[in-house]
């Protein structure tokens, strides 16, 4: 039995385009392959604007095994829209290929009113060819012999339903059939669809070769791409092509002079159509959960003192599109300080089915004690396989808070009594009409005015005294999250919980409330505070890399490390400015 290996080979980094010639109002794909490595600090250039990006990127990955070597491809392709005529640059991009910079060709797409006809020499790019009724030992004749040649090794796609719901799984798959030998294959285009979002699924045994009779013929038989797609709205589609190109080995030439040669030719699939319904009206509270599923609630310690942080967490699992689950925020009573929660996604496909978890955690602050209740919550998601709605009901849970973080004051009510027993001197029925507009008359009619403001300002100093120690334990346990996932761990967890930092830090170092403001809003915020624009500008690069992070690839293995310190530093310097403005 022979171990694969990775191929020490070099890595390449190229762009194609779905075609060179657009019309005006069509679109065009555009598509950044590299084998044998990751891209990293990758983003799309700019471009003329006749041509519009509107979708994009949709991802593929797949590897061949062949002579014992593994070689991997990944692509990344980007949809635009043609807007007007013109000859457009995709100008060549360079990004970080395993840790080194590397640099892609340019393309050229020429946007016209009305597209050229094809030529008569075009390669033929039909497919569900009638297959030849003899075998490999026949050679091909030298005329149409790239016809002869698809028709005896082509690539047929298909999935397993022509009809499915919004968010059902529609799993697609492309097999090579062949008759002749043949090198590696190199993908040019992955196949895609407008508006869904895809999973690649592990095969069987990806690279295994059998024996599978297509149209009355036997042939070798791989198992080429198999992938999930996921759409997102109803409607007529067609899935793509999936286009590779390779040398192929035949026997050309006549009877009595036969001559094996390698031959390059370009395999194209057939498209696939395919109609996608709409859900029946969904009710109040829908998850956005289409398949199988269920639901767990767990708190950590349902016996806390005030103050001290708990945590909530919602874990959903089942098969079907786990990435689009959603869990409304439940409606948390007075007696809880709550921020919005960390979400957690382990995505499966090695069943050839897309399932998994994701979890929602909460971080609660209880402020009241007592019996202090979480509330009940219903999940309600589509049942595939019952073509209807179903509802989970999760019961309240009781947690049993001990002691209070708000006290009581006595001295307000001495401090009343004390000024009251001071006015009873002298008698007030014989100089009535003097008492008024004298000093002991105006000290009397504002004294209640003067003692409802004392006590409003300690109410209000005490409350933000008491919500400052509550985000300060808030802080303190996104500190503790990220200190675990720092060098090892979960970094879709480190990067959300150092969002969550900045802003709780922010909110408590300013007074606002910054978990319901967006990048941009919090910006302005910083600047109006008085925040210069370079901490400014810093923190909010933090903030974008902490996006792209979730979404991309990272080039670098300190990278979680360089921002935890670049973070902590940004903190300091703001806490020590604020400190010296007051």
């Amino acid at each position: 039995m022979t171990v694969p290996q990775v191929r020490s080979q070099t890595v390449k980094f190229y762009c194609t385009a779905s075609s060179q010639e657009v019309v005006v109002g069509e679109q065009v794909d555009i598509t950044y392959t590299v084998t044998n490595g990751d891209l990293s600090k990758f983003r799309f250039p700019k471009i003329d604007p006749a041509l519009k990006l509107v979708y994009g990127p949709s991802t593929y990955s797949s590897y061949s095994y062949v002579n014992g070597y593994i070689e991997t491809t990944k692509s990344y392709t980007y949809t635009l829209k043609a807007k007007s005529v013109g000859v457009v640059t995709i100008p060549p991009v360079t990004c970080g290929v395993n840790g080194k910079d590397a640099k892609c060709n340019a393309l050229t797409i020429k946007v016209v009113e009305q597209k050229t006809s094809t030529p008569q020499n075009a390669p033929s790019t039909s497919v569900a060819p009638t297959p030849p009724k003899t075998g490999y030992s026949e050679p091909l004749k030298t005329e149409n012999i790239d016809d002869k040649i698809r028709s005896r090794n082509f690539i047929v796609g298909t999935t397993d339903k022509k009809e499915y719901y919004v968010g059902e799984q529609i799993t697609l798959q492309h097999k090579l059939y062949f008759l002749d030998e043949y090198t590696p294959m190199t993908v040019q285009k992955y196949p895609s669809v407008k508006g869904c979002f895809s999973y690649d699924l592990e095969g069987p045994n990806d690279n295994y070769v059998y024996t599978e009779k297509f149209q009355g013929v036997d042939y070798n038989t791989l198992l080429y791409a198999k992938s999930a797609l996921f759409a997102s709205i109803p409607g007529k589609y067609t899935i793509d092509p999936l286009i590779v190109d390779g040398v192929v080995e035949v026997m050309v030439g006549m009877d009595n002079f036969k001559l094996r040669k390698e031959r390059p030719i370009i395999l194209t699939s057939n498209t696939i159509p395919i109609v996608v319904k709409p859900l029946p009206t969904p009710p109040k509270g829908f998850s956005g959960g289409i398949g199988k599923f269920n639901i767990q609630a767990e708190i950590d310690n349902n016996e806390v003192k005030a103050g001290e942080p708990i945590t909530l967490t919602y874990t959903v699992s089942g098969t079907g599109n786990i990435k689009l689950v959603d869990l409304a925020n439940p409606p948390f009573s007075k007696a809880f300080e709550s921020f919005d929660p960390t979400i957690q996604e382990n995505v499966s496909t090695a069943s050839g089915i897309v399932a998994g978890t994701k979890k929602f955690q909460y971080i609660l602050l209880p402020r009241v004690q007592g019996k202090q209740q979480l509330p009940a919550t219903d999940f309600i998601y589509f049942d595939l396989e019952k073509k209807e709605y179903a509802t989970i009901h999760l019961p309240e849970i009781v947690i049993d808070v001990k002691g209070s973080i708000q006290t009581t004051s006595s001295s307000t009510k001495s401090s009343k009594e004390k000024k009251i027993y001071g006015i009873k001197d002298g008698e007030i029925h014989a100089e009535q009409k003097a008492f008024f507009g004298s000093i002991g008359f105006i000290v009397l009619s504002i004294a209640p005015f003067l003692m409802f403001l004392g006590i409003f300002f300690i109410k209000r100093n005490r409350a933000q005294n008491e919500t400052q120690q509550l985000s300060q334990k808030a802080i303190r346990q996104q500190l503790k999250i990220l200190q675990t996932n720092i060098d090892q761990g979960s970094a879709e967890q480190f990067y959300i919980s150092l969002s969550q930092l900045i802003r709780l830090f922010s909110a408590e170092q300013f007074n606002i409330n910054t978990l319901e403001k967006t990048k941009e809003s919090l910006e302005a915020e910083f600047l109006q505070k008085g925040v210069s624009s370079a901490d400014t500008s810093e923190i909010m690069h933090i903030l974008t890399t902490c996006e792209h992070a979730l979404y991309a690839p990272q080039s670098k293995e300190n990278t979680r490390k360089e921002l935890y310190e670049r973070t902590n530093q940004w903190m300091k310097k703001i806490e020590g400015n604020f400190k010296e403005k007051q």
